[in-house]
């Protein structure tokens, strides 16, 4: 029987950002494949209704499911430069807070994640911060909760985007499997806001462009 575990990661967003901004960022989806280190390309595929459907974890507030085949080039031996290619299915849902996604991975693994921006609870991140190791984890038997930057994150607003994730797997890959996951969208978690920020940024300098600065004219005293 597949062993599961839960995984929670928090990071904050900056001020600037809006939630409106950031959900809407995060329904394009592409967001969600792009920063994948190992990616190499991905296709848009049919929707199976009928798996759709029967996944509970796709609810009826959803909207807008789409599926890729995200194909990554994982390295085997670095030495020798040998790699394999593997397919990846991924059905993502949009819902009003943010993102689902179902991940089918090799070897048995399958991953349900939520993406959402949620107001923070500076409580709930003082109580995380206690039981949190060197790494910034809050680790127990089958729940993670990470901090991706938490109260030491300058410039953070009122939001964060969280995700919520279950890994199942084998038992016996699971501890492999848990911290090679935390690793990875730790980064990715990380890579969508930076690319958002990149993105703000660019269109403020180019509308910032587009004004013109008004110089008053001299009074002239007679």
């Amino acid at each position: 029987m597949p062993a599961s575990h839960t995984i929670e990661l928090h990071f904050p967003l900056p001020a600037y950002l809006s939630p409106d901004l950031v959900v809407q960022h995060l329904q394009t989806y592409e967001p969600l494949i792009i920063p994948h280190p190992y990616l190499l390309r991905y296709n848009r595929r049919p929707v199976d209704e009928k798996d759709v459907i029967a996944d509970p974890f796709f609810t009826e507030d959803g909207a807008n499911i789409e599926c890729y085949e995200v194909i990554e080039r994982v390295v085997i031996i670095p030495l020798l430069g040998l790699s394999k290619d593997i397919k990846i299915p991924a059905t993502f849902q949009s819902f009003p807070a943010g993102v689902r996604c179902r991940a089918d991975a090799q070897g048995g693994v399958r991953v349900w994640s939520t993406y959402e921006v949620q107001r923070r609870d500076l409580g709930a991140e003082f109580e995380r911060a206690g039981r949190a190791d060197s790494d910034g984890v809050a680790r127990d038997d089958l729940h993670d909760i990470v901090d991706g930057a938490g109260l030491s994150s300058p410039g953070a607003g009122e939001w964060e985007l969280v995700e919520y994730a279950r890994v199942e797997c084998n038992a016996i890959v699971k501890p492999f499997v848990v911290k090679s996951f935390e690793a990875a969208h730790r980064d990715l978690c990380q890579k969508v806001i930076d690319g958002l920020k990149r993105t703000t940024s660019k269109e403020h300098l180019s509308q910032a462009q587009r004004t013109p600065v008004v110089v008053p004219a001299s009074g002239v005293m007679a």
